[in-house]
């Protein structure tokens, strides 16, 4: 996990990365890079941030971050990271927070 500065953090998680430990670590304001192609098999949670804003997670593929208001298709997968849940619950967990997803 990298983080640099820019608007917020930006928080980078490769493949086999700690992908609960990028969400904790996130503040509102800052963007977490998953790696495209990557596989996070758990259930994460989001837990409650103070202050406003939201935090947004994307995919590290520039070509699909370009592609600003166009709608995904099941094509567009490997460009994206994907979120394995083992147990019932959801992969991701969101507990009083507003997260942006693109």
């Amino acid at each position: 996990m990298t983080i640099g500065a820019a608007f917020g953090a930006d928080i980078f998680v490769a493949a086999g990365g700690d992908l609960q430990a990028a969400l904790d670590a996130a503040q509102l304001g800052d963007t977490v890079t998953l790696q495209a192609g990557s596989v996070f098999t758990g259930n994460y949670i989001a837990s409650p941030k103070t202050g406003s804003g939201w935090i947004t997670i994307q995919t590290s593929s520039a070509e699909l971050r370009a592609r600003v208001g166009t709608r995904v298709s099941p094509s567009d997968a490997p460009q994206m990271a994907a979120i394995v849940a083992p147990f019932a619950l959801p992969g991701l967990i969101f507990h009083s927070v507003v997260i942006t997803i693109k």
